[in-house]
């Protein structure tokens, strides 16, 4: 037992000083860099010089040195959309925000405005429709659709989370298409929205599907 309080000392500090050595992390496009050979010893070095002399023997002769570079690096060059909770709550509601949009975009008929609210590499899939991949082929698909008459209805999220960079939200969609004959129909929908952070730290989506409950 002591020896493992030893290692979660070691451990904890190669994690600190990963963060803090400057050796690795990301570069300006996203990318981990895991620096130069020198840094991770240089790492570990002081990691092992945080705990007590036994352990210090033990740990260079050991297997133990790999997990210290692991722990380093990855403290480093962990998530790129690592946030406090309080960031998270911000994200939630920038990506409940995007679903209003969405809903505000139908209920206008502008399929611009849809059609940007995705990525380029977007994938959309609809229940009984062949899969709409890309942005520009998802804009024709929902134009098509907008053609037929006047939504309006109202979006309700019952669920939005938010992992690092990815996110995602689910809900249901209820209200009316009145076509230009002035019939009315019911628009009854299910979806599931998984979204992506972008580099001026926006949300769009990057699959979106969706199925008729009835």
């Amino acid at each position: 037992m002591k020896l493992m309080g030893h290692w979660s000392g070691v451990v904890g500090a190669a994690l600190v000083l990963g963060k803090l050595g400057g050796g690795a992390g990301r570069e300006s496009n996203g990318k981990c860099r895991i620096g130069s050979d020198s840094e991770v010893p240089r790492i570990l070095s002081a990691a092992l010089a945080a705990v007590e002399p036994p352990i210090r023997e033990v740990s260079m002769k050991r297997l133990y040195l790999p997990s210290l570079a692991l722990a380093a690096t990855l403290a480093a060059c962990g998530p790129q959309g690592a946030t406090t909770g309080q960031d998270t709550e911000v994200d939630r509601q920038a990506i409940r925000e995007s679903n209003d949009a969405y809903t505000a975009a139908v209920n206008s008929g502008n399929a611009d405005t849809l059609a940007a609210l995705y990525t380029d590499d977007a994938v959309l899939l609809w229940a009984g429709h062949p899969a709409v991949v890309g942005r520009s082929n998802i804009r024709a698909e929902l134009a098509k659709v907008l053609a037929l008459g006047d939504f309006q209805y109202s979006a309700t999220v019952e669920e939005v989370e938010v992992v690092g960079d990815l996110g995602y939200f689910w809900g249901y969609a209820r209200g009316t298409l009145t076509d230009s004959s002035g019939n009315e129909s019911a628009v009854d929908l299910n979806y599931l929205v998984v979204l992506k952070r972008q580099p001026d730290g926006s949300w769009k989506f990057s699959h979106h599907m969706n199925n008729n409950p009835n």
